[in-house]
């Protein structure tokens, strides 16, 4: 399944500077420097099951993918109601929707500071609640080597990227998405 209308299901990722990035991606708001925890298509109605990443080339940076499971995260009732019931605006140009972090019947998180914004005080505390319980998990971090597969679980795992660990470039990722 394509990420965007028009485009091939296969997608080459590569970290891209903010001055060469497109509008609205999250090259243009973090550049070449990590990529907080998110889940992909956050701005999808229903954001796509798996994710698919082949890596292509690691480069020369150190660049690595940041994994955490939020089927880990312990919240009490009272702050999962918070993550059920706050309303995000999230964004995706004119079919922006409202969503709340947790899905229906407690199925998927919604979690992607690059197009989720909070709306009232309900909101900004239900992702203050979200970032402390992030900070608070273990991370898992992939080193890419050439031709490594990774399968997420979407709905379930926050992936991120982290800030290269030297100079140089050259990472290159394909994505594909399952719904």
């Amino acid at each position: 399944m394509a990420a965007r209308r028009r485009k091939s299901p296969l997608e080459v990722l590569t970290p891209v500077a903010r001055e060469k990035a497109k509008p609205s991606s999250p090259s243009k708001m973090f550049g070449l420097g990590a990529l907080p925890l998110h889940t992909d298509t956050a701005h999808w109605i229903q954001p796509c099951r798996y994710v698919v990443l082949g890596c292509v080339s690691p480069g020369l940076c150190g660049r690595r993918t940041v994994l955490a499971d939020t089927s880990l995260l312990n919240f009490s009732s009272g702050a999962r109601r918070l993550l059920q019931d706050s309303q995000f605006r999230v964004l995706n140009g004119r079919k922006s929707f409202f969503a709340p972090v947790i899905g229906p019947d407690y199925t998927f998180f919604r979690f992607d500071k690059a197009c989720m914004v909070p709306i009232d005080a309900q909101s900004r505390a239900a992702l203050e609640e979200m970032d402390c319980a992030i900070s608070d998990l273990p991370f898992e971090q992939v080193d890419w080597t050439e031709g490594q597969v990774l399968v997420l679980d979407n709905w379930r795992i926050l992936h991120g990227r982290s800030s290269p660990a030297g100079s140089g470039g050259g990472r290159v990722l394909e994505r594909v998405l399952v719904q």
